[in-house]
């Protein structure tokens, strides 16, 4: 699942270079890593962003830093969404974020994992190069849990509402 995650986000990240530079790079490529907080815990993550004009999308990977959830320790998962820039003024601008992140239950059996999907609105600030930049962010969205409940032997889904916030920091490689 996450194989076909990852490789959706790296065929979008294509189409939207597809376009020839003529001598210049028409896109962007920066490295961020941050902390957010949501349903599953607090996560730290890795990721590589591809920045063209006011769009963005990225994928990684993270690493939750709290075990939240009763029958497992959450190691790793994905992170992957699409970061739209506007209002930019003297180097701050607002963003609006799309945001879907996942995490496997191993621990809690073959089936057990959750799916995170967020809509959120934060603000960035660049440095005076551009180079370095610092975001935050605040959303809600739908959070898909499912694991194998252990008295009943079934899959025991549930879906339901929650909240988002991240602060990171990125370096813009080209």
């Amino acid at each position: 699942m996450q194989f076909r995650l990852f490789s959706i986000t790296c065929i979008s990240a294509l189409c939207l270079l597809w376009e020839s530079g003529r001598g210049q790079i028409p896109f962007h490529l920066a490295v961020e890593t941050g902390t957010s907080a949501s349903y599953s815990g607090v996560n730290t993550f890795a990721e590589l962003h591809v920045t063209k004009g006011k769009h963005e999308i990225y994928g990684g990977m993270r690493l939750n830093l709290t075990n939240t959830y009763l029958p497992a320790k959450m190691p790793f998962g994905m992170s992957t969404g699409y970061r739209y820039k506007f209002a930019e003024k003297d180097k701050v601008y607002g963003m609006f974020w799309l945001v879907y992140e996942n995490l496997n239950l191993k621990n809690a059996g073959p089936e057990a994992f959750i799916h995170e999907f967020y809509g959120a609105i934060g603000a960035g600030k660049s440095s005076k190069d551009d180079k370095l930049n610092f975001f935050g962010a605040l959303g809600s969205g739908v959070i898909v849990e499912s694991f194998i409940d252990p008295t009943s032997g079934k899959k025991a889904p549930t879906n339901i509402m929650g909240g988002w916030a991240r602060i990171s920091v990125s370096y813009r490689l080209f």
